[in-house]
């Protein structure tokens, strides 16, 4: 397992991969939800998507700095 970890953490992350793949398997995609402590990766989210399509689907983070965990989770759904 620590190999495994090592190699997650040390491997180089294919984000605009990912998501042009995300993108090619499905033309119905009608919302974009991060979740995770804040939308920190919603800008390159977006510029990915805007390359590959003329309209953004909109775009959720569930939860946010400075915002109470539980109200900012309940916003996102």
């Amino acid at each position: 397992q620590e190999v495994h970890w090592r190699g997650n953490l040390t491997s180089p992350v294919l984000f605009a991969e990912a998501v042009g793949n995300a993108l090619a398997s499905d033309d119905g995609i009608g919302l974009v939800v991060e979740v995770g402590p804040h939308p920190a990766l919603k800008d390159p989210t977006t510029n990915n998507i805007s390359d590959a399509r003329s309209v953004l689907p909109p775009y959720c983070g569930t939860l946010g700095r400075g915002e109470g965990d539980v109200g900012a989770f309940s916003n996102a759904l």
